[in-house]
């Protein structure tokens, strides 16, 4: 929406400057995206008059003039052919500057000296007229500067709204924003006029046939009026708003749009061909011409103004051409309606057709602005027209809509803002908005019908931060209260998954729930959710894991020259079931060097440093690491794929990528991912894991050397010994093995490390000696273990 600093002024008293001005609207959600002088470079113009047009000697199409510029008196040829003696005219001295840069200087035109110019609009940036020079009123004093008798010393404002702000896109809305912020008074046109005493239901009818989509239709009638250019101030505006000026009808019209926002369209009453205004549906495939001669073909999802019979405007977007005014028209039919939003925006995107009205009525208009509209519009005609307006409206109004009542607790508004904002202050906020508050335990709000966003309590609360500023709301480190909810143990988990994950180097991945299901029947899954309308194959069905994206991401980073990748991924799948499943995956992928450092050369990563990650991951969560036990692969996907058990539990798999898969994906590196079932995981968590605090006392190691089955799984061995529930065993760690020669046939030599620790004294060697004979034999005892003693 674009006005101008003191187009504003005429509508609110207010004293800051058109930047202070723009600081202000932006800081309550007005976002001013131009603040620039109106008319630049017309400081050394002035206004002339022409004493005397003659014929230029050696040119048929020239003139020269004399020019009159107060004492001055100024030769100018002149290329215009509306020139005559008396006028007064734009005069452009030699050495002043045109807004186009121009720079005017003497010239000599085809022998005859030419000490300046007549300007045109379009020359002056003040209209599109070419043909001819601009005619000023003839009340502007001669010898003045251009720009002070002309008022052109102003400020655009340009104002970028947000889609729910809507009444804002009119001089009326902002200046009632200023309104609200100084705490003045809106200053509306005063709307005065006489009407005939015959009344315009004797001449025009409404019918509504699509009550949901038109709830509202009102018009006026206006007689005897007088076609013609408008005067000055009125192009100005519509200039201003960055709109072309027609004539004094049509311009009243958009000037009545400009100042209330809301559109109306005036239609040759006798051409419109019938007493009779019937709002239809259009036929499908039915044409019709527009104000712009194309020949546009409806549908049934459109609206038509109609005579009874055939159109004469599409509904909100565009009149037609067969109703359209002309130069001789002298009765003039003014709609004012409030037409459905989405209707509007179905016709108007479907056509490619973005007019002033359509933006407006497809955001929003006030359905009880339109008598308001009407009456403005017919005051403008008479007085520029020399109209005739009819008494009366007729007016469509089935099923008025009042004010929306909203209840809003003050005490509510300062929790959620965390400001203390008095009851007082909240009433006088809203009340500078317009609304009408009744104070109670809770306020009883009247929104009026122009804020079409504003629609629960929290809409006013935000009314409310507005005003008060936001700036003067407190900044905290951390919410609290009644208001913050406590995260989910969900939540709490998630964001302690990504701390641990983020220290350990790996980035969180976000990828697309959708994909190609040639790339998932690969990975071994069939069945499979498609959508009902895919964008495309690629993405035509909800991907059922989460590592073949993974793997799709890595194999992006690598072509990139990226070659550490280290990614998560926390999100769901989905699998087919009755309902369909819907489950959440943790994927986890590590394609890098083990340890880059500047000081080493470093080594790829194998599948030891993933399951190092894993053990790390699991410990934060279980009270112990799951087993990896080596499984059949899914098809092609994994070149070794080990499952992840706790118990009797399977949390997922991990392993390395397929070469095959590698290869297609362009990946450089070796691959290790893992999928894990991040809602067993939580299940199996519990509870959180109670802090035991460490012992003052000094540990005791003993190692144990022992030849056991080649197939014998070490998770087996740690699980033996986790039963044992022995209080002073710290911890066992695997420190070698060996499946050599020496260790015998499909036999393998293990050296496990077991560390004691007591919290209460220092533990003896006997006592030890006694509980790790005991540990170790139990091994030997469930196992069949060789027990290499020294």
């Amino acid at each position: 929406m674009q006005t101008s600093y003191k187009w504003l002024l005429e509508w609110v008293d207010f004293s800051f400057s058109p930047r202070e001005l723009a600081e202000k609207l932006t800081a309550v959600g007005l976002a001013v995206e131009t603040v620039e002088p109106l008319f630049p470079n017309l400081d050394g113009l002035l206004v002339g008059k022409v004493e005397l047009v003659e014929k230029h000697p050696e040119a048929d199409r020239l003139t020269v003039c004399t020019i009159s510029v107060g004492k001055e008196k100024k030769r100018v040829v002149c290329g215009g052919p509306n020139v005559k003696s008396g006028q007064k005219v734009a005069y452009a001295p030699v050495g002043s500057q045109l807004p186009s840069g121009v720079q005017i200087n003497l010239a000599n035109i085809r022998g005859v000296e030419s000490a300046g110019m007549i300007c045109s609009e379009f020359e002056l940036g003040l209209g599109i007229d070419k043909d001819g020079i601009m005619v000023l009123d003839s009340g502007v004093e001669v010898g003045k500067r251009l720009v002070d008798e002309l008022d052109l010393d102003d400020w655009k404002i340009a104002v970028e709204l947000t889609p729910n702000r809507p009444d804002c896109l009119s001089v009326t809305g902002i200046a009632r924003e200023i309104a609200a912020l100084v705490g003045g008074k809106l200053k509306r046109p005063k709307i005065n006029f006489k009407e005939a005493d015959e009344k315009t239901e004797s001449f025009v009818s409404v019918e509504t046939t699509e009550p949901e989509r038109c709830p509202r239709y009102a018009a006026r009638l206006v007689r005897k009026v007088k076609i013609g250019p408008s005067p000055f101030w009125l192009k100005k505006k519509l200039l201003i708003a960055g709109m072309r000026p027609i004539n004094n009808v049509v311009d009243s019209t958009n000037l009545v749009m400009l100042e209330f926002g809301h559109p109306l369209h005036a239609f040759d009453f006798q051409r419109f061909g019938s007493k009779r205004v019937v709002v239809r549906r259009a036929k499908d495939k039915e044409k019709f011409v527009t104000l712009d001669g194309v020949e546009r073909i409806l549908t049934s999802e459109d609206l038509l103004i109609t005579n009874g019979k055939v159109g004469s405007a599409l509904a909100g977007v565009m009149g037609g051409l067969e109703s359209e005014i002309f130069d001789n028209t002298r009765e003039v039919l003014l709609e004012a309606a409030y037409f459905d939003p989405q209707t509007i925006r179905r016709t108007r995107k479907r056509l490619e057709l973005l007019t002033e009205s359509a933006l407006r009525f497809e955001k929003g208009t006030d359905v009880n602005a339109l008598p308001l509209a009407l009456d403005r519009c017919a005051q403008l005609l008479a007085e520029l027209a020399d109209g005739e307006v009819l008494a009366g409206i007729v007016d469509d109004y089935p099923k008025p809509k009042g004010p929306v009542k909203i209840s809003l607790r003050p005490i509510r508004a300062s929790q959620i803002l965390g400001a203390e904002i008095t009851t007082p202050e909240v009433v006088d906020y809203l009340t500078r908005l317009e609304m009408h508050v009744s104070t109670g335990k809770e306020l009883q709000v009247s929104v009026p019908t122009f804020r079409v966003d504003i629609k629960e309590e929290a809409d006013l609360i935000e009314e409310v931060a507005r005003l008060y500023g936001y700036d003067k709301i407190p900044s905290v480190q951390r919410g609290g209260g009644s208001l913050v909810p406590k995260l989910s143990p969900f939540e709490v988990a998630a964001a302690r998954l990504r701390e641990l994950l983020v220290g350990r180097g790996f980035c969180e991945a976000v990828n697309s729930s959708l994909g190609n299901p040639k790339v998932f029947s690969r990975a071994g899954f069939e069945n499979l959710i498609t959508l009902a309308n895919p964008l495309s194959e690629e993405q035509s069905v909800l991907r059922p894991m989460l590592l073949v994206s993974l793997v799709e991401t890595v194999g992006r980073n690598h072509s990139a020259g990226n070659a550490a990748v280290r990614m998560f991924e926390l999100s769901k799948i989905f699998r087919p079931a009755n309902p369909p499943l819907e489950n959440w995956r943790l994927g986890l992928v590590l394609s890098s060097d083990a340890v880059p450092h500047w000081r080493e050369k470093g080594r790829e990563a194998d599948f030891y440093d993933f399951a190092g990650v894993l053990e790390k991951l699991f410990a934060a969560f279980l009270s112990r690491p799951p087993r990896l036990e080596p499984k059949d692969t899914l098809p092609a996907f994994f070149e070794r794929e080990f499952a992840l058990k706790v118990g009797n539990e399977t949390l997922g798999v991990a392993g390395e990528l397929s070469y095959d898969w590698a290869k297609d994906y362009h990946i450089k590196k070796p691959c290790f991912l893992a999928d894990i079932d991040w809602e067993m995981l939580l299940k199996l968590a519990g509870s959180e894991k109670p802090f035991k605090p460490f012992s003052r006392f000094p540990a005791v190691q003993r190692d144990a050397a022992l030849i056991a089955p080649a197939e014998l799984l070490v998770g087996d061995i740690f699980d033996e010994i986790g039963k044992s529930s022995e209080p002073l065993l710290e911890k066992v760690l695997l420190f070698d093995l060996y499946t050599g020669p020496q260790a015998g046939e499909g036999k393998k030599s293990l050296a496990l490390s077991f560390l004691y620790r007591s919290a209460e004294k220092t533990l003896t060697d006997a006592e030890v000696d006694t509980i790790h004979e005991k540990l170790v034999s139990r091994l030997v005892s469930r196992f069949g273990f060789v027990w290499r003693k020294k």
